[in-house]
């Protein structure tokens, strides 16, 4: 059960690190998530990986709320202006925080930004007109489809090179392809406090929760 916790928390933890690009976008996006695996191991947890994400976007802050097995969640915050980022478990009945440095997540996630070729296709995704590219990984491509008239922070490093709203796109890890589909968009203000963290939430430090949840210091940069 360790195991497949540890992967919640790459999961979350991997697709959040934030450029230093400004936003013109603020709002609420809403995800589908599905995934695809050939691979037996991999297979045997799918069903218990999130389904659905929340993105909150207000400026160069953004909050990503996902819902976990045994009914926990997570909730990864960023904080570009302080060089640091916050995890909210609620796991089991208990509820913590982590906090991370700029130095920590990059010792925690090795990034590898990867090639990005621009598309010939181009479609609306609720009201935006995205359009089509493919992220080069190996031999393989990851199919996206971004708004660039909404200008944001990247949400996943490997497509730092995109500057736009990512709506539709697919990441690999650990043998799993993960697809990101949005199904709501919401342009609001989103206010200041959904970016807060009560003190009074247990504070748990990195290398204990690194430590406690098996999770490795050097993983393989490109996600697999």
């Amino acid at each position: 059960m360790i195991k497949i916790l540890s992967k919640y928390y790459i999961f979350i933890l991997a697709f959040c690190i934030p450029n230093i690009c400004l936003s013109q976008f603020e709002g609420v996006v809403h995800y589908e998530i599905s995934y695809t695996s050939g691979d037996p191991d991999t297979r045997s947890y799918i069903d218990m990986l999130p389904k659905k994400s929340i993105l909150y976007i207000k400026g160069r802050q953004m909050r990503l709320d996902q819902p976990i097995a045994g009914g926990g969640s997570q909730s990864f915050i960023t904080y570009p202006a302080l060089n640091s980022s916050i995890l909210v478990m609620r796991l089991m009945g208990q509820k913590f925080q982590v906090a991370l440095s700029g130095e920590q997540m990059q010792e925690f996630e090795q990034i590898q930004k990867l090639e990005i070729v621009e598309g010939s296709e181009t479609k609306e995704i609720h009201g935006f007109k995205c359009q089509q590219a493919f992220a080069l990984m190996g031999n393989d491509s990851l199919e996206i489809f971004y708004a660039p008239d909404a200008k944001t922070p990247c949400i996943i490093p490997q497509f730092s090179n995109l500057k736009g709203l990512l709506l539709e796109y697919e990441i690999i890890n650990d043998k799993i392809r993960i697809k990101y589909s949005c199904n709501k968009i919401i342009r609001e203000s989103i206010a200041d406090e959904i970016f807060d963290v009560n003190d009074t939430v247990l504070k748990i430090p990195f290398e204990q929760f690194a430590q406690s949840f098996a999770i490795p210091k050097s993983p393989p940069i490109d996600g697999r």
